[in-house]
């Protein structure tokens, strides 16, 4: 016989002495999976990120990865694609006086676009809260966020925590949440006057809102905005005093000239609070946002006797959540002493700080809590101080045309469901 065709036969018949698989078994081995192996990630996991159980792996669901065990420890389950929360703004430990700026990022889309901001004392309760706005690049991309939430505060100083969560749209319960410890300062120790808008870095358009408080009742103030180019733009803010003796404003600051505003370059401004006598009590630093970073969008007034609108374009920072931002316009009021003569007939500060009805926890300006848009219906949720618009049913009938008109000029809203406080039933009442 040929020795290299006996070589081969005696090759052949060692691999079946043996046990080698046939090719059936052999394509069955090669379509089992692979042991799983240690999947590493760059994605970091906060340690105190707390989320609803995720739902059993289905078709086109990624399952999640399983770590192998290791030095003794049972397997650890992680899901492989984890909503995580990043809170940048406020930091651990920081202290709190009554405004608390939130800054973080997501890297995932929320319902919405929205996240929950709330701020909680020693013993659990919710002393304010905010809707947070997640700025994605694009539909269904995480990215940054920010939001201001406000509160009054408490007789005594503690720790307490600010948390940071998406919540169901289904049933509202809490989907992932994130927190950290901050020191809640009692209202002995919040001295001075605060600026609650703008706020420190803030990109900003005309007209500019202004937002304050702790300042002394009928005390003479003057809001200033310096441009880079040294032009300057100055109004005087009427202080009203509150029940707790302090004294509140708010103002709509843009040009009112009958001829052109003179140029004013985007980048570096800086906005002052400066006292009769000249001196400065605030200064802050914004940023002027150029004309290519901004939409027009329309916002709804009313006349002085309630009877017509008067609709102004005002420019906002470009945003994909163009509805809420066109709201929050409606809600700082027009520009002050503008030519038109338009008004709003939402309360107004001296409304909300002298109503009967005003509870403790109440602020000193209408917020909106959340807007949301499903199949047509535009549902805004407002905060408790809507409540304090004086009743009458021309003033309620144009209440109800400035927030439906500003919200239906958008192709993905038919119809406006009004909240307060999440309830729709019995309010806006004559």
């Amino acid at each position: 016989m040929n020795p290299k065709l006996f070589s081969l036969l005696l090759g052949l018949a060692l691999l079946v002495a043996c046990g080698s698989p046939a090719p059936d078994a052999m394509v069955e081995e090669q379509a089992r999976p692979a042991p799983a192996q240690v999947a590493s990630s760059s994605a970091p996991i906060a340690s105190n990120t707390t989320s609803a159980a995720a739902p059993s792996p289905t078709a086109g669901v990624a399952a999640p990865t399983i770590v192998p065990e290791a030095s003794g420890l049972a397997p650890v389950v992680t899901a492989s694609s984890a909503r995580i929360i990043n809170i940048v703004e406020p930091q651990p430990g920081v202290a709190l006086d009554g405004t608390i700026v939130v800054r973080g990022s997501t890297n995932f889309w929320p319902f919405e676009a929205t996240l929950v901001a709330q701020l909680k004392d020693a013993g659990g309760n919710v002393l304010g809260i905010a809707p947070v706005m997640v700025q994605a690049p694009d539909i269904g991309q995480g990215g940054p966020f920010e939001g201001v939430v406000e509160f009054t505060a408490p007789t005594e100083s503690q720790v307490g925590s600010l948390e940071v969560f998406e919540a169901s749209a289904k049933d509202g319960s809490i989907v992932v949440l994130q927190s950290v410890p901050v020191q809640i300062m009692a209202a002995a120790a919040s001295v001075g006057i605060q600026v609650d808008s703008p706020r420190e870095g803030q990109a900003i358009t005309l007209p500019l809102h202004v937002a304050l408080r702790g300042a002394a009742p009928g005390e003479p103030l003057i809001v200033r905005i310096t441009w880079g180019n040294g032009t300057m733009l100055e109004q005087s803010v009427p202080v009203v005093s509150g029940p707790d003796g302090v004294g509140y404003a708010v103002a709509n600051v843009h040009w009112n000239t009958e001829s052109a505003p003179p140029p004013t370059p985007s980048g570096d401004a800086t906005f002052e609070l400066v006292r009769g006598d000249g001196t400065v009590v605030k200064r802050v630093a914004v940023q002027v946002l150029p004309e290519e970073a901004t939409q027009l969008v329309d916002v709804v007034w009313a006349d002085p006797s309630l009877q017509d609108v008067i609709v102004f374009k005002q420019a906002i920072e470009r945003s994909p959540q163009v509805a809420t931002a066109a709201l929050r316009e409606l809600l700082n009021g027009p520009p002050d002493g503008n030519a038109a003569g338009a008004t709003s007939a939402l309360p107004t500060l001296k409304e909300i700080l002298s109503y009967p009805g005003r509870r403790q926890d109440w602020g000193y300006e209408v917020k909106l809590l959340k807007l949301t848009i499903v199949d047509g219906v535009a549902t805004a949720n407002f905060s408790d101080e809507l409540r304090a618009y004086g009743g009458g049913s021309a003033r309620v009938l144009m209440i109800r045309h400035q927030i439906e008109r500003t919200l239906l000029q958008f192709p993905s809203v038919e119809q406006v469901v009004i909240e307060i406080e999440g309830q729709s039933a019995d309010v806006l009442q004559p």
